[in-house]
């Protein structure tokens, strides 16, 4: 069942072993030389290739400054119920929550479409009892209420220089 890839010359024609190429169509895997001929070897197939390319380029251009300008002057500190869902949070999702330490709470801003967003930057142990490094977690809240919604990672938002954080002593003395 030896089979290879050729490409040749200028044509891009695809080689495959007749027994395996038949099964892999059968089954669907394969597409037809038409639709690989379409991207690869019509003349303007470069210029194709660089519009899928340039297109995510030119989308991540449209936050401008001014935009995340009027983000971050919303901050504003965070309440008491604020603190208390990122406590609860914290206990619920964190492995070894008791072992917090260098917590900080961000100030609290508001996003265009209306939600709230905090971060809470801290050092905690891993399943290993092994600290893992300062980490940020983003907790969201929806514009129409509800409980917060963390996002997975680290938020590019919570590492701006421009968000203010505040030592957050309540999430250190978990037990």
């Amino acid at each position: 069942m030896r089979w290879a890839w050729k490409v040749a010359s200028h044509r891009h024609q695809m080689m495959i072993g007749s027994w395996y190429q038949k099964q892999l169509k059968r089954e669907g895997i394969l597409p037809s030389p038409k639709v690989c001929s379409i991207v690869t070897s019509q003349p303007g197939g470069h210029i194709l290739r660089l519009t899928f390319l340039a297109i995510p380029v030119l989308l991540a251009g449209c936050m401008t400054p001014e935009r995340w300008d009027k983000v971050y002057s919303t901050q504003t500190a965070p309440t008491a119920s604020d603190r208390s869902s990122a406590i609860e949070y914290a206990r619920k999702t964190y492995y070894n929550y008791y072992s917090i330490s260098d917590a900080s709470i961000s100030n609290v801003i508001t996003l265009d479409s209306g939600d709230r967003l905090i971060c809470l930057r801290f050092n905690a142990r891993n399943r290993l009892s092994a600290y893992a490094g300062i980490s940020k977690s983003p907790l969201r809240y929806f514009h129409g209420g509800g409980p917060p919604l963390s996002l997975v990672g680290d938020d590019y938002r919570c590492s701006a220089s421009r968000l203010q954080y505040s030592p957050f002593p309540e999430l250190e003395r978990l037990f």
